[in-house]
């Protein structure tokens, strides 16, 4: 009895999924053509959509890139609700085309199509063709990440400009200024040069495939003047434009410059027609000026940077008690070169503002010059005669040279003991009258000389 029952149970089973299975198969024509009619809908969308991205604003150059950009990200949900619908019909479409390939299976051994059978294959035929995967939607895709793409550069290289326009020249390409530039402290016009190139050749790049376009060329007519542009506006963020500049330069205006209320960016020096032929021709020349003097600056500052890292090296001398200078070949060296520099800086045109600062350099690097001179004479002699004024015999034999050499001996030590505590070769010229000092001491030695050559000379005519 069971048995029977579940024969019975699978007999109505059976007969359930075969229904089914026709009842698909008698509704499959008609979901076909309902497809159809949804991909011709989709197909409508898409040429709407298409026709919409080919006409303003999306192809007018002078457009708001702003309002431009916030209508594509509106238009970008309906293109991606496009795209979803494709993928969706394009999974139905391959559906049915499965279902159909099953149908023809199991009836290929039927010689004769009924007249639903040669209909159904005309629809999945025709379906076929119109399969919205590579079809419109994915054309109006493309169509649209392109526009959006073209449209999406023009927006940033928008804001970058504004960025640039509204920056204070005199901070935002100085990193010198104590106050940091909105791009950053080290950011110079050698980074807004290569910035600037950077937003040309991805517009470049980007416009290849927009010949012709509105807005690409808009776009590329705006990176030109910008490139064209960025030497002259380089300069006029260059750490070497000071406040006398500034002041010159709007003599130029014809206006007055205050350094704490004068706003100074591109946007406020445009009303002055700084991109003239002729202005520009006169800003230039200012800023030709303050480049080469401040070329003397940097120049001056490196001698002086240069300095603080010489020093002189005494050494202890023998049982002396005392020490002398050695390897003086750098010093004299480096010395001998700033000197030459000096001058040659005291004889450029644009070493006005610089000269006070120029000249008390010089000042300072001959003082040395003469101090070592004078030092290194003493040396030489304090180390020929030091020895021999350590015997007393030789002491009381010549008192007079003796007491000179002693006065001799103690300008030395107090020297050396002096720069053995700040051996910076600098420091030796801010001694007061060491120069004096050395003076009087070489010319003792060399009456010390005197008077033992003399000595010398007698106790030699004795013997003979």
């Amino acid at each position: 009895m069971q048995h029977d029952e579940l024969h019975l149970a699978q007999n109505r089973a059976e007969t359930t999924l075969i229904d089914a299975v026709k009842y698909v198969d008698d509704s499959l024509i008609e979901m076909e053509k309902q497809l159809q009619i949804s991909i011709a809908t989709l197909d409508s969308k898409c040429t709407e959509t298409n026709i919409a991205l080919s006409q303003p604003p999306f192809t007018d150059g002078n457009a708001d890139p702003s309002e431009v950009v916030l209508l594509l990200e509106q238009t970008e949900h309906h293109v991606e609700h496009l795209r979803q619908s494709g993928e969706s019909y394009s999974k139905m479409n391959q559906m049915f085309k499965e279902r159909r390939t099953e149908q023809a299976n199991q009836f290929k051994r039927v010689k004769k199509k009924d007249p639903s059978e040669a209909d159904a294959d005309a629809a999945a035929e025709q379906q076929e063709k119109r399969s919205p995967r590579s079809g419109p939607v994915a054309q109006t895709h493309a169509e649209f990440v392109k526009r959006k793409e073209l449209w999406d550069m023009f927006h940033t290289w928008k804001m970058k400009w504004n960025e640039y326009s509204q920056a204070d020249l005199r901070i935002f390409m100085n990193p010198e200024h104590e106050e940091a530039g909105p791009f950053g402290s080290t950011y110079n016009n050698e980074t807004f040069a290569k910035d600037i190139e950077e937003y040309y050749q991805q517009g470049v790049r980007l416009a290849r495939s927009w010949k012709g376009d509105s807005v690409a060329e808009k776009m590329i007519s705006e990176l030109k003047i910008a490139r064209n542009r960025c030497d002259y506006i380089g300069q006029l963020g260059h750490p070497s434009l000071l406040e006398r500049h500034w002041r010159e330069i709007y003599t130029l205006f014809g206006t007055s410059y205050d350094p704490q209320l004068t706003n100074v960016t591109l946007n406020s020096l445009e009303r002055y027609d700084i991109f003239d032929e002729t202005m520009m021709e006169s800003i230039d020349n200012v800023c030709a000026t303050a480049g080469k003097e401040y070329s003397l600056l940097k120049a001056m500052e490196k001698m002086e940077s240069e300095w603080v890292e010489m020093f002189f090296d005494p050494m202890v001398y023998k049982e002396t008690g005392t020490s002398i200078l050695r390897g003086l070949d750098d010093v004299e060296q480096l010395l001998d070169d700033h000197i030459v520099r000096t001058q040659a800086m005291r004889g450029s045109r644009f070493i006005g503002p610089l000269k006070p600062r120029v000249e008390k350099w010089e000042i300072k690097l001959n003082l040395l010059s003469e101090i070592m001179e004078e030092w290194l004479s003493m040396q030489g002699t304090w180390l020929y005669l030091e020895p021999i004024f350590s015997s007393e015999d030789i002491c009381k034999q010549m008192p007079a040279e003796a007491k000179r050499f002693q006065q001799v001996d103690t300008v030395w030590r107090d020297n050396m003991t002096a720069t053995s505590a700040e051996p910076a070769c600098l420091a030796a010229t801010e001694r007061d009258g060491l120069l004096g000092r050395l003076r009087r001491g070489n010319k003792l030695l060399d009456e010390i000389q005197k008077g033992l050559s003399d000595y010398l000379n007698e106790k030699r005519e004795r013997i003979f």
